[in-house]
Parts: C-alpha cells; structure tokens; sequence
C-alpha cells in the first residue's frame, strides 16, 4: 500500500512558496526557520552571561565547549544562541549593550584584525563586511601580549584609533574603539569551526594567544567581559587543549541525536509553519503520521531531518492545482535516501583522506556492529593497500577530524565508530545504493537504527 499525503486545497500562497523555494534550495539556505531541542545547553550559557556580567573582574573561566559530528546541529544552535541571548538593535544600531553576540569562527582566532573588526561590527548592531570594513595593521612586540606587548594601530583609512596597552591588541582595539561599559556589558563569542583553530599567533608550542586569553579571563582582555563558547568536530576539546584552553566549565558538551520527540516536534512545527503559508494545509493526523515518518527514517539527525523536509518541500512545491493534492511519501523519502548516499560520499571527500576511504569501507563490510578498531584500520592499510605507516597516521587523523570516524570514549583511542547515524550501513553495503535504501525502507518498518543490529537482520 502506498503511502501519501493529502493536501486539503491547491498550495497557492505565493510568498509562503517563494519562503519554501528558498528552504529548499540548498545553496542558498538561511538557518533552519525551526530549532528544537539543546534547551540544557542554552540554559547554561545563559546562566554563564548573567554570572559574568554580575562578576567583579575575577579570573574565573566561563568557556563553554560544544563538539559533534556534521550535521549534529552545533552551528544551528550557535544561530539561536545569538537570536535568544543578544541585546537588542533598532535601525541597525544597538540600544542594548548588556550583550553583544559576536559570531566568528575558528581561522578568526588566529586573526587579531578580524577578531577585533567583528566584535566592533557587533557591538555597533550591523554585520561585518569585510569589503566594506575600515583596515589597519598591527605591530606587536616579541613577547606574548598579555604580559606586556607594545601594541601599535597604524590606520590606512579612518580606521581604528591608536593604542598602547598591557593586553592583548584585540581587546586594546575592541576598547579603543567602542563606548562600551566593562561593568555592565558582555560579550558572548560564538565560535564555529574551532577545530581549525592554529597556532600561527602564539607561542612557540603551539598556543593561541587570543583562544588562551578568552580562557583566562577580564586580567587578561584588559577589563572586557567574554564568555566564549567554542563549537566544532569531535576532535575540538583535543585541538583547544593544543592552543592552551583546557580549562573550562564543566565537561564539553557532545551534541548527537536529537530524541523522537523532538525531531517530531520539529516536523509538527515545519507543517505548520505560517512563514510557509502551511496553516490549514495538513489534516493533523497525516502530520503526526509525517512527523513519525521523517523521525524514523533521519534517525533523528539534524541535517537528516533537513533533507527529508527538504524533499517533502519540492513535493508540496509540485501541488498547485485541484488536480495534483496527493504526494506519495515513498517517493518522498526514496529521494531522501539517495540524497543521504550523495551526502556520504561528500563527505568522505571533504574529509580528503585518499586510499584510507578504501580501507575504512573494507573494515566496516567486515564489522557486524559497526564497531572498529584502530588495529584492524592499520592492519587492513598496511597489509591489504600497501600504506605506509606514515600516511595512515595522517588520514586516520583526517578521517577524525571530518566526523568520519570517532573515538568510542575520551579515555580510549583503540576502538572507534562512526557517528554519522547510518554511515556504516552505507559503508556496509559497498557503494550499492539498492541495497542502502533498501535499508533505510527497513528501518522505517522496524523503527530502530541499522547500527542497532547485525547486516544480516537489515537484509545487507
């Protein structure tokens, strides 16, 4: 029997399709119109800004630390940070300065112009534009700059204001060039991508400077009150430890699956979104039957839930006439499937890891759980690829790095699984795109995860 959904009139609104056009258009896709879930997270990090404005300078360290795999939400939950927790602007200028959120990510920390630009950019309520934003060169002493470096702003256009202060350049900057009350104010630095933070501007081991100095606290950011939280792969908490931040509030966070009832939650409050001209659209049984549907097959994974909305749109795009109300949901979710193969296969590109992809395929055929070990990863290299040991090291770490492979535990680096939900069964099944989505449509009957069991009780 075929599965479909009935729509209970002709999707005519045209600046509700123009929005939904736009939601599934993948290169141009604005942050998510819905966000579920992450509400201990944000509870923290809000508590953590109420703390530091009411702080009276201590060296006390209010960092938070977020890390996942691709497509787990981190940059999603950085874009709602910033909407709940910002102060408030008018007419593109701020009228609140009690927060000011400041998105950057992780090359901006190895950059004190642009890490000072964008902070000013925020403070001042408008968005950062690099081609539009007033330039200056630094000159910084030898020594590190939160024990003394003179600092000296030289404009090349009205630019920033000279300074020469005992702290770091980007906060002399940042305080040369705004009104902003140290008292009363706080700065929220939203970092994405912190795995790619460098050591370029640092010390000799490696240490960021301007990363270290958010660690330390107001003795160290001449007076400014930050609280930053760092978001990027499973591999971050290691990189940051590298750059001299190891010391921040309580354990970093894991961001992986969202539960059942959020990702329906989440599906529930896409169909009916007004931004969509969704409203009256859906009888709201077939939306608690979607929601239940799209769960199952994204195994509630934040990007995959995305897709499976995704597709769902293209179809109710389709549905503009008295003669076309029906959209058959086993088509709907096959054009998800394939869309989970082309982005697992993107992924391993992304993650440039050569011959290693080969060998990470050939030892997850192997694995009846989807469990493995680093041993049987270099051993398969070694023996079966003729890779040197060398660069199995390098694109072992690589394949980390991109949320191909994680560790099973922090304290454990011998056995390791795939976080991505069903990129084992994609790897698995050897490139036979039939047999993936024959998976997938097992799942939907079983309602449990392909990594949950053996191949063979997949049909694999």
């Amino acid at each position: 029997m075929t599965n479909t959904l009935t729509l209970n009139e002709p999707y005519l609104d045209s600046e509700g399709r123009a929005n939904l056009r736009t939601f599934t258009n993948d290169k141009d896709r604005d942050p998510p119109p819905i966000f579920v879930g992450r509400e201990n997270v944000i509870e923290k990090i809000r508590q953590d800004v109420q703390e530091r404005r009411s702080d009276d300078g201590g060296k006390s360290s209010y960092t938070r630390v977020i890390f996942g795999a691709p497509g787990s939400g981190k940059t999603s939950l950085l874009d709602e940070l910033k909407k709940r927790l910002d102060g408030k602007t008018l007419n593109e200028k701020r009228i609140d300065h009690s927060v000011v959120a400041v998105e950057l990510d992780g090359s901006d920390l190895s950059n004190e112009e642009t890490a000072a630009q964008k902070m000013i950019a925020a403070y001042e309520g408008r968005t950062w534009d690099p081609r539009k934003e007033k330039t200056f060169t630094i000159k910084i002493a030898a020594k590190p700059a939160n024990v003394g470096g003179e600092l000296e702003y030289t404009s090349k256009k009205k630019g920033l204001k000279e300074q020469n202060q005992d702290f770091g350049s980007v906060w002399g900057a940042v305080l040369q060039n705004t009104k902003i009350d140290t008292q009363k104010s706080v700065f929220l630095l939203l970092i994405d991508e912190s795995q790619s933070i460098d050591g370029s501007l640092g010390d000799s081991a490696g240490r960021n400077e301007i990363a270290m100095n958010l660690n330390v606290g107001t003795a160290s950011t001449g007076g400014l009150k930050i609280v930053p939280v760092f978001a990027g792969l499973s591999n971050t908490p290691a990189v940051l430890a590298n750059r001299g931040v190891s010391r921040y509030r309580g354990e970093a966070i894991p961001m992986g699956s969202l539960t059942s009832d959020e990702t329906k939650d989440l599906v529930t409050n896409w169909m009916q979104h007004e931004t969509f001209g969704f409203k009256g659209l859906f009888l709201e049984k077939d939306i608690g039957e979607v929601a239940q549907k799209v769960s199952v097959a994204s195994e509630c994974w934040p990007v995959h839930t995305y897709t499976y909305l995704s597709e769902l749109g293209k179809a109710i795009l389709s549905c503009d006439s008295n003669d076309d109300l029906v959209i058959d949901l086993d088509e709907v979710l096959d054009r998800g499937h394939d869309r989970r193969v082309a982005y697992y296969v993107s992924r391993l590109r992304v993650a440039d890891i050569e011959d290693y992809a080969d060998v990470v395929r050939d030892v997850a055929f192997d694995s009846t759980d989807g469990n493995v070990t680093r041993k049987d990863l270099f051993d398969r290299a070694k023996n079966d690829y003729q890779l040197s040991d060398e660069d199995t090291r390098e694109w072992h770490r690589r394949a980390i790095r991109a949320g191909i492979l994680e560790y099973a535990s922090n304290e454990n680096e011998s056995d390791l699984k795939f976080p991505i939900p069903s990129l084992y069964t994609y790897l698995h099944c050897g490139r036979n795109q039939d047999k993936f989505k024959s998976a997938m449509r097992s799942l939907l009957k079983r309602r449990r995860r392909p990594s949950g069991g053996s191949p063979d009780a997949w049909g694999l």
